[in-house]
């Protein structure tokens, strides 16, 4: 199996992104490759293997663990939106596996990309796994419980019904 034909054939169908997981989980080498892809690729391209990998996590949740440094750097300066909500996806769930074993610097800069994405002009996707990841990480760094709260009762009106329900959500859980 060629990688190079894989990554030029994905795109954002499940069905596609299901074959490209299939051949990440089973071959590990194109996992290796799909990950360094993701610093040089132009952002398109970027963006279906990080929907992919987002996909493949769902399978095996630690199949990214080792490349959770990685995935934090490329988030922080990441631009396309797609990218970002299989980001703020995978974020989470490094965060909520108890598996995962994230490092304290790795936790700050998951929480300040998350607030940054959150109070950022992001699509409801990316906020909504922002805010459920600063939630989970409250329970751990208490500051977080005010600062989320305090945003998502400022943004609540100016936002869409779909953050309206995921805030109300957390907004609950914060009492």
């Amino acid at each position: 199996m060629d990688f190079l034909k894989e990554l030029e054939a994905l795109n954002f169908t499940t069905e596609s992104r299901e074959r490209f997981s299939s051949v990440a989980l089973n071959t590990p080498k194109y996992l290796e490759e799909a990950i360094n892809f993701l610093s040089t690729s132009k952002l398109e391209r970027s963006e279906r293997i990080l929907a992919a990998l987002e996909f493949a996590s769902r399978e095996n949740p630690l199949i990214l663990y080792s490349y959770s440094e990685q995935l934090i750097q490329l988030a922080e300066n990441y631009s396309g939106h797609s990218g970002k909500r299989a980001l703020s996806k995978i974020f989470l769930n490094y965060i909520q596996n108890p598996n995962f074993k994230v490092t304290p610097k790795q936790k700050e800069k998951i929480i300040t990309i998350s607030f940054l994405w959150l109070i950022s002009n992001e699509k409801v996707a990316v906020k909504a796994f922002s805010m459920q990841t600063l939630h989970s990480l409250s329970e751990e760094y208490q500051w977080i419980r005010d600062d989320l709260k305090a945003i998502l009762i400022k943004d609540y009106n100016l936002q869409s019904t779909g953050y309206k329900a995921c805030s109300r959500k957390i907004l609950k859980k914060l009492e």
